[in-house]
């Protein structure tokens, strides 16, 4: 089970509300709260050990540890490729003496990054785990561990043919394949003692969870040395209208980002909605592909991808901007077109 409680309660103090906890393990920490990964020794049990979890004035939420299914938001594109990079950057006032990325750290929460791409070599990399397999190597394992990849090319590669936003950051790869809920905390978590100043989710799973708005909101209140963490979602490319409640992608204190044309006109399989907060390419781009060479990437997954490498840039030009400067600045990439 996931737990939520008070800062003052510890392990041994689970334990002690209930003979039946087992295994407590930190999954995150926020500023005055804890998220805790709870076993119990007999699942017949889960009935009481939620009774006396509940009770308990410390505790603040019980849940059941769930898994849905992460939708990775690419999409196929047949449209002709555009590299508009370099509208973006000037919309953003960065110029070719910008620092791209150098001493901004960028999480990448996703299915794992092929870092022996030639294009991905040189890349900083600060930290990298996988969630699923709790080892310090984020590579990708199944053959389906193609999406982080492309993502990590849009912002850190390094090649003859494209180059990413923000080459010069420093990577924190989290390989994350399954959205456990506790596996999505503790990726979150492990951004956080990373030190990640931008934070790409490429994805978004079929219904947000309480704690996993909680621990976005606490980043984005509190990262980033308290100029708060710049969470980055995908609209999701349902062509639907993002309500309340709905989807990752409906936290305020994220950044969402739609898709658009070459125009800066949302596309037509792109979620729109009050959340989201931008509308960035998300036609043909070329980036890196898993084993090496390149690949076309579209949707809002890459559209989010451009927003973090273009934040990682902004930052690293103007570390001291906040959420709210840094959210201004990125609105006149809505107004971009080729």
């Amino acid at each position: 089970m996931v737990v939520k409680a008070r800062r003052g309660i510890d392990a041994k103090a689970l334990i002690n509300i209930s003979p039946h906890i087992i295994n407590p393990v930190t999954i995150f920490e926020m500023q005055y709260s804890k998220y805790w990964l709870v076993g119990i020794s007999d699942v017949n049990l889960l009935g009481i050990v939620i009774t006396e979890l509940e009770s308990h004035a410390g505790i603040e939420l019980v849940q059941p540890d769930l898994l849905q299914i992460s939708r990775k938001t690419s999409r196929a594109d047949i449209s002709r490729e555009k590299k508009i990079d370099e509208h973006y950057f000037s919309a953003l006032g960065l110029g070719a003496e910008s620092a791209r990325g150098r001493g901004v750290n960028v999480a990448v929460i996703d299915d794992g990054v092929d870092l022996a791409h030639p294009a991905l070599a040189k890349t900083d990399v600060r930290f990298s785990y996988d969630t699923e397999s709790r080892s310090l190597m984020a590579k990708p394992v199944l053959i389906e561990d193609t999406h982080g990849t492309k993502v990590a090319g849009v912002i850190f590669s390094r090649s003859d043919t494209f180059s990413g936003l923000a080459p010069n950051a420093s990577l924190i790869s989290i390989r994350q394949p399954s959205s456990w809920t506790s596996e999505t905390l503790l990726s979150f978590y492990l951004a956080k003692l990373n030190n990640a100043d931008v934070i790409n989710c490429s994805w978004h799973t079929q219904l947000l969870l309480e704690p996993i708005a909680d621990v976005v909101n606490d980043l984005a209140a509190f990262g980033r040395q308290g100029r708060g963490a710049v969470v980055v979602f995908a609209a999701g490319n349902d062509g639907v209208v993002i309500g309340p409640g709905m989807t990752e992608a409906s936290i305020d204190s994220a950044f969402v980002v739609g898709a658009s044309d070459i125009y800066g006109r949302p596309k037509k399989f792109s979620n729109t909605g009050k959340s989201v907060d931008f509308y960035v390419y998300g036609g043909r781009y070329k980036t890196t592909a898993v084993e090496g060479g390149d690949t076309y990437f579209s949707g809002t997954s890459l559209s989010a991808a451009i927003v973090s490498g273009l934040t990682a840039s902004l930052l690293s030009d103007n570390p001291e901007l906040s959420l709210s400067q840094i959210s201004k600045k990125l609105s006149a990439l809505s107004k971009v077109n080729d």
